[in-house]
């Protein structure tokens, strides 16, 4: 197993690789598990997700898709 926690505070997310999958964890005990395919669409498209998320972020206002 691989585990990659994605700050250096108390309270971080972490990504986990088990069998296969990426399991990322909140700190409130949510998980998501992606194949390595959903993955790579998500590392592709970050781009275009965070100018949205940043856009959202300055109007003040939630974009629905």
């Amino acid at each position: 197993m691989i585990k990659l926690t994605l700050c250096r505070e108390k309270c971080c997310p972490t990504v986990e690789l088990v069998n296969g999958l990426f399991i990322i964890k909140d700190d409130l005990g949510g998980q998501v598990s992606l194949t390595p395919g959903q993955l790579s669409v998500l590392v592709n498209n970050f781009s275009t997700l965070k100018r949205e998320f940043d856009s959202c972020n300055h109007s003040g206002a939630r974009k629905s898709r």
